[in-house]
């Protein structure tokens, strides 16, 4: 019997278990030792032999892959619950406070955009989100929030400035913010 403490013994997990289990090992481990980290170091983080890494990903382009579209499903579905809220301005602060406020798993699902960009469910994940920040951003101009001019792309812009600003501390990306959206609104 397992305690609240204690993790599964892999071999009783089921596959989808399993698949969760590795990219979150995979996102610790990038995060602390970048992309370069080898996938054995993956596998011992999930408590798998490597094998069953490669079982569930063939390769590290795979397992990259499969992290930018989970990044990208997580931020979709941030988005949904922001598209479901009366206030458009406030869900995009949120949305932008979500994405840029984990800063290892927002620092390496960018490189893993970079890397997976041509892979299909990367692609569909990335233009789903894509359409609903434009859909966000045309909420907050129709609401009079947000300039008239504003586009996704301002705000793709303003996530890219503070991402730019990270290694000068969490106060001058969060002022980076501030200032860009004080730019945009209305």
């Amino acid at each position: 019997m397992h305690s609240a403490l204690t993790t599964p013994d892999w071999s009783t997990l089921p596959a989808d278990a399993k698949r969760e289990r590795l990219l979150e090992a995979a996102e610790r481990v990038y995060a602390e030792f970048g992309l370069d980290a080898p996938m054995p170091a993956v596998a011992r983080a999930a408590g798998a032999g490597v094998g069953s890494l490669y079982r569930q990903f063939p390769s590290k382009d795979e397992l990259v892959a499969a992290l930018a579209e989970r990044r990208m499903l997580r931020i979709s579905a941030r988005l949904d619950a922001a598209l479901a809220q009366e206030e458009a301005w406030p869900a995009i602060r949120e949305v932008l406070d979500y994405i840029l406020g984990d800063r290892a798993a927002d620092d390496i699902s960018a490189h893993a955009f970079a890397i997976a960009a041509a892979d299909a469910p990367v692609r569909e994940a990335r233009r789903r989100v894509r359409s609903q920040l434009d859909q966000l951003v045309a909420r907050a101009r129709e609401q009079g929030a947000l300039r008239a001019d504003a586009t996704r792309l301002d705000l793709t812009l303003v996530i890219t400035s503070a991402r730019a600003t990270r290694h000068l501390g969490e106060a001058a990306w969060r002022r980076m913010v501030e200032l860009a959206l004080d730019g945009l609104q209305r």
